[in-house]
């Protein structure tokens, strides 16, 4: 069975999350799994973990013509999360 994080590693957890880092960065430098890191935030935090798009192949995409809709897909992230 796995060990519960502490409060203290939770809040370290948040706020890099805060500063911007993804799950998966934030695991990378924590220890943790990515699912791990996913869990925590959203049942203390009430925070869906957001995915980092690439503004560059974003760029590259809307170069090409891809609208919205298709970066999104590209991203695995809703339209919403798309902006240029």
């Amino acid at each position: 069975m796995a060990k519960k994080l502490t409060n203290e590693e939770v809040e370290k957890l948040h706020k890099m999350y805060l500063e911007g880092k993804t799950c998966e960065e934030i695991g990378k430098l924590t220890g943790h799994k990515t699912e791990t890191v996913s869990k925590y935030l959203k049942s203390n935090y009430n925070i869906i973990p957001r995915k980092k798009v690439d503004i560059d192949k974003l760029a590259e995409l809307v170069k090409s013509g891809k609208t919205t809709k298709e970066c999104a897909e590209y991203f695995s992230v809703r339209p919403s999360a798309i902006s240029f």
